[in-house]
């Protein structure tokens, strides 16, 4: 069985591991505020995210050795 991000947001751990007090209190020593979202927000945000950052990496003609 192939444990994909979508398999992992279905089980729900991984939003009640974001919303423990444990990771808040590191998301405020880091200065992230932001909520535990939804699997269709993350799926949002990382698309927006692997967009921005490809262009990124493009600009800078960056390579992985």
């Amino acid at each position: 069985m192939t444990l994909t991000l979508q398999r992992i947001f279905k089980l729900g751990w991984l939003a009640r591991l974001l919303a423990s007090p444990d990771v808040m209190a590191r998301y405020d020593k880091f200065v992230i505020n932001d909520q535990p979202k939804t699997p269709e927000q993350a799926a949002a945000f990382f698309k927006i995210e692997t967009t921005k950052w490809n262009r990124v990496i493009q600009a800078a003609n960056l390579q992985l050795d």
